[in-house]
C-alpha cells in the first residue's frame, strides 16, 4: 500500500481542490464563475463522478481509474482497487487485496496538504486564486477553462479545471489538471458528474469490527 500513498495523496488533494471550494474564490467575472455555481450546489447536494487519471513527468508514467462520492466534508474515494472513506474526522484507507487497513485522523488544521488534503477543503480561498477563465476545447468539446494558481503552497504549481460549456450545465466538471512544483502533471478525465440529494452520513465511516483476524490494521490516530 505504501507505494501508492503518494499518488493517493495527489488524487485526494485534487478531489478536494476541484470539489471542495467551500469559500468563494475571487474572479474577475464572478457573476459567471462555474466555481461559484458549483459551491452553491455543494451546500445541499451529494456529488458523484467517475474518473480516469494519467500521470506524466515521472520516469514511469501511471494511469488508472476511480470514482468519488462527496457530501460536505465526507467522501468515499475508490482508485485502482483501493478504497478511502472519510467522515470529516477520521480517514480509513482499505486495501482488500492485501488485507490491510490504515486509520488516520483527518486534520483540517495540518500544514501538510499532501498528507492532509482536508486543509484544501476548508481553505481553498486562502491557498488559491483564479488566474484566468476562458472558453477552450476539451476532448473535442467546448468548455469553460478555469486556471487556479497557489498563493502560498510551494508543492503545487497550478490547477486547471474544465467545466461543461453552456448556461444550464456550466457547473458540471468534465476535467482537471494538477501540476506539482517538480513538473509532474496529473490529468483527470471526469464522467458521470452528477448532483443528487444528500443521504445517510453513516456510510462514510468504516466498521473495523467487520474485518477478519487475518487483516493488518494500522491505527495512526
Amino acid at each position: 500500500m505504501s507505494s501508492l500513498r503518494s499518488l493517493l495523496s495527489v488524487i485526494c488533494l485534487a478531489v478536494a481542490g476541484f470539489l471542495g471550494s467551500q469559500h468563494r474564490l475571487s474572479c474577475a467575472d464572478s457573476t459567471s464563475s462555474p466555481l461559484e455555481r458549483l459551491e452553491d450546489m455543494m451546500k445541499s447536494s451529494e456529488i458523484t463522478f467517475s474518473y480516469t487519471y494519467d500521470v506524466s513527468g515521472m520516469k514511469v508514467g501511471m494511469k488508472g481509474q476511480g470514482s468519488v462520492i462527496l457530501q460536505g466534508e465526507s467522501f468515499i474515494l475508490e482508485v485502482d482497487g483501493l478504497e478511502i472513506r472519510c467522515d470529516g474526522k477520521t480517514r480509513w484507507t482499505i486495501d482488500r487485496g492485501a488485507e490491510e487497513l490504515v486509520i488516520e485522523h483527518y486534520d483540517s488544521h495540518s500544514a501538510d496538504l499532501a498528507a492532509n488534503p482536508a486543509l484544501l477543503l476548508h481553505n481553498v480561498s486562502d491557498l488559491f486564486e483564479v488566474s484566468s477563465q476562458s472558453v477552450a476545447e476539451y476532448s473535442g468539446k467546448k468548455a469553460t477553462k478555469v486556471v487556479l494558481v497557489p498563493k502560498s503552497y510551494p508543492g503545487l504549481r497550478g490547477v486547471t479545471l474544465y467545466f461543461r460549456y453552456g448556461t444550464d450545465e456550466s457547473d458540471i466538471l468534465i476535467g482537471a489538471s494538477v501540476e506539482s512544483s517538480d513538473s509532474v502533471v496529473t490529468d483527470f478525465s471526469i464522467v458521470d458528474f452528477a448532483y443528487g440529494p444528500r443521504k445517510d452520513a453513516g456510510r462514510f465511516t468504516f466498521d473495523v469490527e467487520s474485518l477478519g483476524s487475518e487483516w493488518i490494521v494500522t491505527d495512526l490516530r
